[in-house]
């Protein structure tokens, strides 16, 4: 096992790019030094949420996550970099942040040479499967599919959506060995590690057509770190909401469920919950779900709302489990493709009104 020193800019190896040059490869990991901040905070993905990527770089998500940064030089000039984050508790599954080359050094190989020294790394760690997000029009789509990634979940219907690569054991494989049923499950609040669990279960390809009402998960819409889901899902946290995961004995969160707002202030007393369990863990989910409720009992809240289309049925019965009546149905509210079907709202009383 390789053990990352806790210094920044180790060199960890180097390559011949395609103009001839040497290219040496350090890794990072935070708190970064101040050059490497300055070039980190120079790239896009983490230029537009600097305040974010400061706590990510200065070493604040330490103990939550695990961050690696991938730097290649050109005597002693930074000219790419590439990162990732596992959860600080479970370094199986990856997100990977973006690869980035500086303009004129563009076209002699500098992205592939640090996402293979980044995959190495994270294998030789214990890692079994990367996810990127890869939405952007600019990603370097060729590269990635020259590396094995594929469409991943809901990104299958076209190559842009989330991409994964699986670099231990078989990839039809994976989903079945990591998600398969463990009896031993825990519930803990979430917290900023969890991007990479967030990104492989609200993606993973699941029979309900509302996987998230409030973020807007329906049918196929995807869950992707490039339109800062995560980040922003986090932030809602502040405002008196509550997340919980359900996690197995390894550490793999295999559920959640959260809180969020209603806008205004006259529906303050309600709050939306919505959850997503994978369909081994079904069982489950009452209990993530009735704990969340009693998270909500210990604020000012009265009522809880909760939505399903009308076909997720399983979803439907778990509500039900958990005392949720139902109080309408929005009739072809959803379009699904070319398809449109009802959504049904259920509620949870906190308190007697009476």
């Amino acid at each position: 096992m390789i053990q990352v020193i806790r210094m920044s800019e180790v060199p960890i190896g180097s390559r011949t790019l395609r103009g001839g040059e040497e290219l040496v490869i350090k890794i990072a990991t935070p708190p970064l030094s101040k050059r490497l901040v300055d070039f980190m905070l120079k790239t896009p993905e983490l230029s537009q949420t600097e305040r974010e990527s400061r706590m990510r770089l200065f070493g604040g998500l330490r103990g939550q996550s695990s961050d690696c940064f991938f730097i290649g030089e050109l005597e002693d000039v930074i000219i790419g970099s590439v990162w990732y984050c596992t959860p600080a508790n479970c370094n199986e599954i990856a997100y990977m942040g973006e690869v980035f080359t500086v303009k004129e050094q563009r076209g002699k190989g500098t992205a592939t040479i640090l996402l293979d020294f980044a995959i190495d790394f994270f294998k030789k760690n214990g890692g079994k499967a990367f996810y990127v997000t890869n939405l952007c029009p600019h990603a370097p789509h060729d590269i990635f599919r020259k590396l094995g990634f594929q469409a991943y979940g809901y990104g299958r219907q076209a190559f842009g959506g989330v991409i994964r690569l699986v670099v231990n054991g078989k990839v039809e494989n994976f989903d079945r060995d990591y998600y398969h049923r463990d009896p031993d499950t825990s519930i803990r609040s979430a917290n900023w590690g969890d991007l990479p669990h967030f990104i492989a279960l609200l993606n993973y390809p699941h029979d309900w057509i509302v996987r998230a009402y409030n973020f807007g998960l329906i049918g196929p819409s995807v869950f992707d770190e490039l339109g800062r889901s995560f980040m922003n899902f986090m932030k809602t946290l502040k405002a008196d909401n509550q997340c919980l995961v359900l996690e197995d004995c390894k550490k793999r969160v295999v559920g959640t469920a959260y809180s969020s707002s209603l806008p205004g202030r006259s529906q303050s007393h309600v709050k939306a919950v919505d959850f997503l369990v994978h369909p081994n863990y079904y069982e489950e989910a009452p209990k993530l779900v009735k704990t969340l409720i009693e998270e909500l009992r210990n604020h000012k809240i009265e009522k809880i709302q909760a939505y399903a289309a009308t076909p997720d049925n399983s979803k439907i019965d778990i509500l039900r489990l958990c005392g949720f009546e139902k109080e309408a149905t929005m009739h072809h509210q959803l379009l699904v493709g070319s398809d449109k079907t009802d959504l049904e709202i259920f509620s949870y009383w906190l308190h007697d009104l009476s």
